[in-house]
């Protein structure tokens, strides 16, 4: 078993919905080759041609100009761009892509050397588990969403449905090759921290390198991960800037379409109100997940040097590669954002929550205040 097995349920997905412009050969070693032909752009034309076909219809269907027609429009166009854009750099980036999982093997070859356990059996699970997880989510909305009231809409949501997928999938592959790098910071810092620990002199024996050759290898793993993470970050930077802004903005509009048919409820039916739960939820728990993933990869990193701030005392022979490896993990802190726009960490999501609530607050006064007007027939 190795990484590709690991990455085999997101990369079959993604292959199929035109998100893994590249493919898995199986001559000699194992790794993905990039894999550009008229399928892929064929995919990527049909799709886009469907979805603005369906903004066509929607505009000729007449739709009401009340928010939730607006919330459906916004829906509708950002997601078109977003889409397109998502499968247009993964064409552009696949060799980023491609480079960093082959990385990835360099990496696990030299934790090999170096003594560390490499397993790829949690990784596999956690990466099989997400996609059964949203395609069943996905799944239910999709035998859900008859049963709603607005059954003429039925294609249109079924687009919804489509494009939020492909974006979803997207979102895992950069989730699981972050997912990936953390847990080789883990194995490493579990190593270093081995060194530190009292009754270690078994364990130095079991080592199949000196001491001082062992922490130059440490350190050589510690930047060729810190690379790797920015590498991949940078691979899925303007898809991640596009995403989170259009998801804010999906997000906002929906919440406000949920407070106008708590106002009236004959606007909604209880399968609305569930489709529009698992709509938050499913946002909500992606941006959760990219500013989990990327934080938790961070702070593993620089965990590194707290235990080697252990080994300082115990090995006064080794000093100075303990000091160099020291001030690397200092010089090589990783802050993973969107295209530099803004950091990918839990900040992230308190200024969502924080800017969707103050929209949501001047929408209601506004709402407030034009019913005041209408009824008093005055305007201010």
């Amino acid at each position: 078993m190795d990484i590709y097995d690991t990455l085999i349920p997101v990369y079959v997905l993604s292959k199929i919905l035109g998100l893994a412009p590249f493919k898995l050969s199986l001559k000699g070693n194992r790794g993905f080759v990039s894999d550009v032909g008229p399928i892929i752009i064929t995919r990527i034309l049909v799709l886009l041609s469907v979805m603005i076909f369906v903004a066509w219809e929607l505009e000729n269907l007449d739709f009401p100009d009340n928010i939730a027609g607006i919330a459906m429009r916004v829906e509708l166009y950002l997601g078109t761009v977003m889409t397109g854009i998502v499968l247009i750099l993964a064409v552009v980036n696949r060799r980023g892509i491609i480079g960093s999982v082959n990385n990835l093997m360099e990496v696990d070859r030299l934790l090999k050397a170096a003594d560390i356990a490499v397993s790829y059996k949690n990784a596999k699970t956690f990466c099989a588990a997400q996609i059964i997880f949203i395609t069943c989510v996905f799944s239910s909305k999709i035998i859900i969403q008859p049963f709603s009231s607005k059954t003429s809409l039925l294609y249109i949501y079924s687009v919804f449905n489509i494009v939020d997928y492909i974006n979803t999938i997207m979102l895992f592959q950069y989730v699981d090759l972050f997912l990936l790098i953390r847990q080789r910071y883990i194995w490493l810092n579990r190593s270093v921290r081995n060194l530190g620990m009292e009754m270690k002199i078994h364990f130095l024996k079991s080592q199949c390198l000196p001491l001082d050759s062992l922490i130059v290898q440490y350190g050589i793993i510690h930047n060729a991960l810190y690379q790797i993470g920015n590498k991949i970050n940078r691979s899925y930077g303007v898809q991640l800037l596009v995403t989170i802004i259009v998801r804010f903005i999906m997000v906002t509009t929906q919440l406000i379409y949920a407070y106008k048919i708590i106002q009236d409820p004959e606007q909604g039916d209880p399968i609305s109100y569930t489709l529009l739960f698992m709509y938050l939820m499913l946002h909500t728990t992606k941006l959760f997940m990219v500013a989990s993933i990327s934080t938790n990869t961070s702070t593993k990193g620089q965990e590194t040097g707290l235990y080697l701030h252990n080994l300082w005392e115990s090995y006064g022979r080794n000093r100075e590669e303990i000091m160099f490896f020291s001030l690397q993990v200092l010089h090589q802190k990783a802050n993973y954002s969107a295209c530099g726009f803004f950091n990918l960490d839990y900040q992230l999501i308190s200024s969502i929550v924080g800017a969707i609530t103050t929209h949501l607050i001047i929408i209601i006064q506004f709402d407030h205040n034009t019913v005041r007007v209408t009824q008093n027939g005055t305007l201010f």
